[in-house]
């Protein structure tokens, strides 16, 4: 080995593979714990996706190399640790061709409905014109990489907006990780169509203050708390009524009673103690009868009408909504909106109207299927499900034929390359939507034969070690 070049014998020492190893089990603990407390999402955006992991991958698969090199000339000691080695630079050949060739997508789909294609993890921007319904697409995967942070003008590539009649030109403004939409109160005149009292409330508590509008007619909801607004003649001779009592989500109530002069009085109710009645000075805060809780109607409005408004939170939740900022041109017209995923958003452009959705891009199965009953298995005896069931009709494209088969949650079926599983379910109305995963991953022969070598590997040295060495004589 001493005639091996020092770079070589370096990059192959049993010293360094056991640092590399070490910082691997110490990263993979600590996306595991990220992925626990923050989500999937961000321990591959903050791990796994990591340039800087990828580089130790690299580094660890470098290391592998130059070790294999130095085994040579093989002998019976050496040879089950290069099997080994082999089998782990096998695992990583594995992962790195399924970052490039695996396709995970899901696919949505309702009793009695038939799917031809699914969605997959990669965004893209459709600007549709709805008389005609015809569009244009883009995807965005490679210009919002950065995924959990906020890019501004990202480099979106261009739309062929010749279907789309009466648009220009559409750009990507802003990208930001998650999108919350509020409903707040705008000052109405009086006259205008669909206004009605409203107050601006905070709630302060020793984990933070949180500030919504109330408006009348509607629930407002501040964790365990609920407030409603209500108009009435005169609110003092309403003091002594029965105040309303928790629902059945046990939040407690708040009512915020409203004179014709704009006098406030607040009642404030909770199971089994006395209702409380505050007179309520607008911008005062006031206390109430739940510990460390105080309230604050900080403006109330006469008329109002209730306009939806985007925020972007400081943090971002666990479960986001990412959104973009588009802006539209038309001939003399220019329109500026927020396009939450998933939620479609009308845009009118002089006399044309057009859908901008931001959502994941549609891929081929390849073949149809269909949904023929969805149900859900109980555990014997009791009604805990203990798996969901989803029988579906497979359609060959190219021959016509119709294959049945049962997905289940430990079930998965394997039709045209595609392994489809059976992910999650809701209802919707009258009937069961069932959520599938679509998988392909034409690299896993390959991470199972790493496996299966470097398990030979490691046992064959382990034995070799254990068994008596024969000596001379």
């Amino acid at each position: 080995m001493r005639d091996r070049p020092a770079w070589l014998r370096i990059a192959g020492a049993p010293a360094l593979g056991a640092v590399l190893l070490a910082a691997l089990l110490t990263l993979l603990a600590a996306a595991s714990l990220a992925e626990r407390a923050h989500g999937p999402e961000h321990a591959h955006e903050r791990f796994f996706d990591a340039t800087w992991f990828r580089a130790l991958l690299l580094m660890l698969g470098v290391h592998l190399l130059a070790g294999a090199s130095l085994r040579f000339p093989l002998t019976t000691r050496r040879a089950p640790l290069l099997v080994a080695e082999i089998g782990l630079l096998l695992l990583l050949a594995g992962g790195i061709a399924s970052s490039f060739l695996r396709v995970e997508g899901t696919l949505r789909i309702g009793e009695g409905e038939r799917r031809s294609r699914f969605t997959v993890d990669e965004e893209i921007l459709l600007v549709r014109n709805r008389d005609r319904g015809e569009g244009a697409s883009v995807e965005l995967d490679a210009a919002l990489r950065g995924g959990l942070e906020p890019l501004d003008r990202p480099d979106v590539g261009p739309l062929d907006l010749a279907a789309v009649e009466g648009v220009d030109a559409v750009e990507v403004v802003r990208y930001v990780p998650d999108l919350v939409w509020r409903d707040e109160a705008v000052d109405a005149s009086e006259g205008d169509p669909g206004t009605a009292p409203a107050a601006l409330v905070t709630v302060d508590e020793p984990g933070g203050a949180e500030t919504a509008w109330v408006f009348a007619g509607r629930e407002t909801r501040f964790g365990a708390l609920a407030a409603t607004l209500r108009t009435v003649d005169d609110p003092a001779a309403l003091v002594a009524e029965d105040a309303p009592t928790a629902g059945e989500d046990g939040r407690a109530p708040i009512e915020l009673l409203r004179g014709p002069d704009g006098a406030l009085v607040a009642r404030l109710s909770w199971p089994g103690t006395p209702t409380e009645t505050v007179t309520v000075e607008p911008g005062t805060p006031f206390d109430t009868p739940w510990p460390e809780k105080r309230i604050t109607v900080v403006r109330p409005l006469d008329r109002a009408t209730i306009a939806r408004v985007a925020v972007v939170p400081a943090d971002v939740r666990p479960r986001r909504a990412p959104a973009l900022r588009v802006r539209l041109h038309a001939a003399g017209a220019t329109e500026e909106v927020w396009v939450s995923k998933y939620e479609p958003r009308e845009v009118a452009l002089g006399e044309t109207t057009v859908d901008v959705v931001y959502a994941d891009a549609p891929r081929p199965l390849g073949f149809d299927l269909e949904l023929r009953s969805f149900r859900v298995v109980p555990y014997p005896g009791g009604r805990l499900p203990r798996s969901f069931e989803s029988r579906v009709t497979l359609i060959d494209a190219a021959t016509g034929r119709s294959t049945e088969r049962v997905v289940s949650m430990n079930r998965p079926v394997t039709f045209g390359g595609l392994t489809l599983t059976q992910s999650s379910y809701r209802r919707e109305a009258d009937r069961a939507v069932s959520v599938l995963g679509v998988a392909r991953d034409p690299s896993r022969p390959i991470t199972f034969a790493g496996f299966v070598v470097a398990a030979l590997g490691l046992i064959a040295a382990t034995v070799g070690r254990l068994l008596p060495t024969r000596s001379g004589g």
